[in-house]
């Protein structure tokens, strides 16, 4: 019930000013305070070439995330439900000696029509899979994307994060470097929509 209360208060109020963390190729990440929680929110916004569909395509593609996420080393699909919903397994490395986390998490890809925006929203499902020795389990993280077209080919998005990944790591040590994750991923993945086979996927639901 907290995090829910955390969470609700994260995406419909301003709880502090956004502080710029980072502003590289064409993508800026901010981090802000969260009322209740000594982890940072993370907000970036960027340009992209391609199209919702590429996006999409991208996104869905969960076994290729370890060649473009920060830090994953192992992801795949548990369950699919249509073009609009799977449920997925990520892991990721941590350095010596911090133990690795890993994330069970329910996605769902929806299209407003009414505004043309695409809104892609991931939740940590922590019990869909039995926890692994030596790994901890991240319990509590959700994912916000709102992508939209701006025409010719030009896509802008902005992307909010607030995860805890739990265990003994200090939340200042967490807030240092808590910048640099979306920055890596974010760079990676507007050059992967741009290649096949997800620049030629179209998708009859999404309005391009």
């Amino acid at each position: 019930m907290k995090w829910m209360v955390i969470c609700s208060m994260l995406f419909f109020s301003s709880i502090s000013n956004w502080e710029l963390g980072k502003n590289e190729k064409g993508i800026r990440v901010y981090t802000r305070s969260v009322e209740g929680s000594p982890i940072k929110e993370v907000k970036a916004d960027l340009q992209l070439e391609g199209s919702l569909s590429s996006v999409v395509a991208f996104v869905k593609d969960i076994p290729n995330y370890p060649n473009w996420m920060y830090g994953c080393s192992e992801a795949r699909i548990l369950k699919m439900n249509g073009d609009t919903e799977l449920y997925f397994y990520q892991r990721i490395k941590a350095p010596w000696p911090v133990s690795d986390r890993d994330l069970c998490a329910h996605y769902v890809i929806r299209m407003d029509t009414k505004t043309g925006e695409l809104k892609l929203s991931s939740r940590a499902e922590p019990k869909l899979l039995p926890e692994v020795p030596g790994v901890i389990r991240v319990k509590n993280s959700h994912s916000n994307w709102t992508v939209k077209s701006l025409g010719n080919g030009k896509l802008s998005g902005e992307y909010h994060l607030v995860t805890d990944p739990a265990g003994l790591i200090p939340a200042w040590l967490i807030n240092m470097f808590i910048t640099d994750g979306p920055l890596s991923s974010l760079s990676k993945m507007k050059e992967g929509i741009k290649t096949e086979p997800y620049k030629s996927k179209k998708f009859s639901w999404i309005k391009e």
